[in-house]
């Protein structure tokens, strides 16, 4: 699994876990039962490759950090959906332990987590991380009951451990500042602590990179925007900072203008990787829902 295909998990299992905190009632019927039903038929085949170290390994044989943690992420919200076959099953229980052991052996001292077909001792890979394992803890610790006591310890210890590095560690791209952003906004919103704070405003004080057409400065309209709006939502609902909400709204508003009519995304002005690719707009389903 490479971080694209990781980010589309991430998606798929964060948007399962938002519906294990609402109410189902709150989502419409015809959409419920379809995200439960693709997020069982995912891990039927992820569940088949799960190593006996706990762990994913990506398309290439390689270990990977980042698609073991969506994984667990996807299991959490499987466990607490009484829709998912899955619900509440002891087997899946003892996977996510063995994912959670997992994530804490690979962790290196400072907290990163190494991508190792791109970044070593990565802040914002590990942030990445962050943001589906964060999800993870926050409705197992509400909803997971004693039996998942074991598995959520482990996720805390493992985000601890993780906040420490983004406290102080660095970026590689642009969005990276605000997915360790929004990162930083989980662990605080988990455990708070002012050091979590301070280090998003010394992020936020370098100006949100958003231009007056209302596209981030990597213009990726078919990955990296829907990153930073992403980001830009957690922040603002997780912190309490409605004025964050302005950004990620203006992005989407300017999305739109970009989209044919099979509602394939136009990448042509993009200055990352996506550039001149095929994507969907599927993948902001999530952030136009939320905005909506």
């Amino acid at each position: 699994m490479n971080r694209r295909d990781f980010l589309g998990v991430l998606g798929s299992g964060a948007a399962a876990q938002s519906a294990a905190q609402e109410s189902p009632a709150a989502l419409p019927d015809d959409i419920y039962p379809e995200l439960v039903k693709s997020l069982d038929a995912g891990l039927e085949k992820a569940l088949l490759r799960q190593e006996p170290s706990g762990g994913w390994l990506d398309p290439h044989a390689i270990p990977s950090v980042i698609s073991s943690a969506g994984t667990l992420s996807a299991m959490a919200a499987a466990f607490l959906a009484a829709e998912s076959r899955y619900y509440r099953q002891a087997a899946i229980l003892e996977r996510m332990e063995r994912a959670a052991d997992y994530l804490l052996r690979v962790q290196n001292p400072d907290g990163t987590i190494d991508s190792y077909v791109t970044n070593f001792a990565s802040p914002p890979d590990t942030a990445f991380v962050v943001q589906a394992l964060g999800a993870a803890a926050e409705v197992l610790k509400t909803r997971g009951g004693p039996e998942a006591r074991s598995v959520n310890d482990k996720l805390e210890a493992f985000l601890r451990r993780a906040g420490e590095a983004l406290i102080t560690g660095g970026i590689h791209t642009p969005n990276h500042r605000w997915v360790v952003s929004a990162a930083l906004a989980r662990c605080h919103h988990l455990f708070p602590d002012p050091r979590y704070l301070a280090r998003i405003e010394q992020w936020l004080a370098e100006g949100i990179d958003l231009d007056s057409e209302g596209q981030f400065t990597e213009r990726s309209t078919g990955i990296y925007d829907e990153v930073s709006d992403q980001a830009f939502i957690l922040m603002a609902w997780l912190l309490d900072r409605p004025a964050l909400f302005d950004s990620p709204r203006k992005n989407l508003e300017t999305l739109l203008y970009f989209l044919h009519p099979n509602d394939e995304i136009a990448t042509d002005i993009s200055r990352r990787q996506d550039r001149f690719t095929a994507l969907s707009v599927f993948h902001y389903y999530r952030c136009y829902r939320f905005m909506a």
